[in-house]
């Protein structure tokens, strides 16, 4: 269980544990498993779970985690959808992954949607196809 409470916390990109994240915003980043069911069915029947699990570290002082700097300025759903799907198919998760090593700029290649194997991550990522070109542009 905590192996899939681990896989879903990194597909959704989030610091905080599965249980703790709020289902409405968060469930649309995550695969529709059993632990998705059990997830939704406690915050209905509003049961509070809390797991230790480890969070996902970020790799620079003052850095952040993509999908919650996003949620951060509020996009919609279905943007948040893609912009997730983008993220698991770079296989980055903060936002100091996808920038130059001076931080000023994005990396050229995260902006093509271009793994950078330069940079492997440590985690067994869930396989993702590269997302349409026009979801880049989001």
């Amino acid at each position: 269980m905590e192996a899939a409470v681990q896989e879903h916390q990194l597909e959704t990109g989030t610091s905080f544990g599965l249980f703790q994240q709020d289902y409405s915003n968060t469930a649309i980043l995550a695969s529709d498993t059993w632990l998705k069911r059990v997830w939704k069915e406690l915050e209905d029947l509003d049961i509070y779970v809390a797991l230790d699990s480890p969070v996902l570290p970020l790799r620079c002082e003052g850095g952040a985690l993509l999908i919650e700097v996003f949620m951060e300025f509020e996009v919609d759903q279905d943007a948040l959808k893609w912009l997730n799907w983008c993220h698991m198919f770079l296989q980055v998760c903060t936002v100091c992954d996808i920038l130059t090593a001076d931080g000023r700029s994005i990396r050229e290649s995260m902006w093509h949607g271009e793994r950078d194997y330069a940079h492997r991550s440590s985690y067994q990522w869930p396989r993702t196809v590269r997302p349409h070109r026009h979801h880049w542009r989001v």
